[in-house]
């Protein structure tokens, strides 16, 4: 869902067809529940633009920390990367619960932001950054590249 927000935001183009596969290449209790753990996507959108994705979990006892969360825009004229974590702070102590995450983020600022456009559009009775219309479309491009991994096929998003 994040990785297509994301291509919402920075492009404002809709999807009109995904090609995807996935697997479960990582936990045995993914492949044994029929989940995959690390997919492909290939996005067609208005524009001609075309799109990427390569999501994967590896899960906590592997990457306690969360993992790479990163964004790479690539286009005609130049390329963008942004960590998303970036930047971060380790915190070790001892007794430190196994679960608890070592890597902190910092000075991050997109969870007060959405927040604030949210207060800011029901003050306003104006629009917010992600409305209804692209939570939908969200939805249908993550329904179509399901559907993508389990037919083999490309499908155009409703």
């Amino acid at each position: 869902i994040y990785p297509l927000g994301y291509m919402q935001l920075l492009t404002g183009s809709r999807v009109r067809r995904v090609f995807a596969r996935s697997a479960p290449f990582f936990h045995q209790l993914y492949a044994d529940n029929d989940a995959e753990d690390l997919a492909s996507v290939t996005l067609e959108l208005d524009g001609g633009l075309i799109g990427s994705l390569a999501l994967g979990r590896i899960g906590l006892a592997s990457h306690p920390s969360g993992g790479e969360i990163k964004l790479q825009v690539l286009g005609t004229e130049g390329a963008l990367v942004i960590g998303e974590s970036r930047p971060e702070v380790g915190i070790y102590y001892r007794n430190q619960p196994p679960k608890e995450p070592r890597q902190r983020r910092v000075a991050n600022e997109n969870d007060y932001l959405l927040a604030e456009n949210f207060a800011q559009a029901i003050d306003s009775d104006g629009a917010t950054i992600m409305d209804a219309r692209a939570s939908l479309a969200i939805f249908a491009t993550v329904e179509a590249a399901l559907e993508s991994c389990r037919t083999g096929q490309a499908v155009d998003v409703k």
